[in-house]
């Protein structure tokens, strides 16, 4: 089985969940390996879809907020719902990430989850950047702006990643 350098490390004959004994490599019945890592794959990516629902309704509430901020001034909504959905999506990202690699090979060509994939390194990028140019209390009207647009982004992002997987699946 070929595995990328992030399966290698967490999968591989040495990588963390091995060395960790969460999942130990069975050598000498490579059926209860696989059927182990499936059934692991199965609930973390599960887990993954599920947490997905939960971190785009926090994240449209985060959204709403930020609007509500710079609409009203009132940035309450936006600053408590900030952590929520920071650790939701981090949850998220983490299981997606951990979870253990496909065990049977693909066809080949571009499925909704290599576009799933494409989005998710775009929203990824979006929870990266959009702190990092959020308004500070006397910043001009530019930088709010900027920061309002990478949130939206970000979110759409997020949204068209579970579309992506929902709908044309």
């Amino acid at each position: 089985m070929k595995l990328s350098l992030l399966e290698r490390a967490f999968w591989g004959r040495h990588g963390l969940m091995r060395t960790t004994h969460l999942f130990r490599l069975d050598e000498q019945n490579p059926r209860n390996d696989f059927r182990q890592m499936a059934h692991a794959r199965r609930k973390m990516l599960s887990t993954h879809q599920m947490m997905g629902l939960a971190t785009a309704i926090s994240m449209a509430v985060t959204v709403y907020g930020g609007q509500h901020a710079l609409n009203t001034g009132d940035s309450s909504l936006h600053k408590a719902s900030l952590p929520f959905t920071i650790g939701l999506y981090s949850a998220t990202a983490a299981l997606a990430l951990a979870s253990p690699p496909k065990l049977i090979p693909s066809r080949g060509g571009r499925d909704t989850i290599t576009f799933h994939k494409y989005f998710a390194a775009l929203h990824m990028a979006g929870m990266i950047v959009t702190p990092l140019i959020a308004p500070g209390g006397s910043d001009p009207m530019s930088v709010r702006r900027r920061h309002q647009i990478s949130g939206y982004t970000t979110f759409g992002a997020f949204t068209s990643g579970i579309l992506v997987v929902t709908v044309f699946k």
